[in-house]
């Protein structure tokens, strides 16, 4: 009887263990505040990021942002006629600046 309480105890230790493992933020995750720095810097900038030129004089604008990993990001974003998107890295200085890197188009 007492082996199979001993079984239970480590089961529920080894249990709980993970739950705390699996719910501990990781030092890599983003905050809100960095994720809104990203968001306003593609933005604001989209027409100057974007390897892929407006069509009949548009301007580009964001549609959609997606976090896909710690440091990198996608894009997509049309100009009223075409859309078009892109995967990028980023990184945030300590002034807050962000710098895309890698940019890879996506074609829709």
């Amino acid at each position: 009887m007492k082996k199979n309480k001993l079984i239970a105890l480590l089961i529920a230790l080894v249990a709980i263990s993970a739950t705390i493992i699996g719910c501990t933020p990781q030092n890599n995750e983003m905050t809100a505040e960095e994720q809104t720095l990203v968001r306003e810097y593609i933005n604001e900038n989209i027409n100057d990021i974007s390897p892929t030129e407006p069509v009949l004089g548009g301007t580009w604008y964001v549609t959609d942002l997606t976090f896909t990993n710690p440091n990198q990001v996608t894009a997509t974003y049309e100009d009223g006629h075409i859309m078009a998107g892109f995967t990028s890295e980023f990184s945030i200085d300590s002034d807050n600046q962000v710098t895309l890197s890698n940019i890879q188009s996506i074609e829709y």
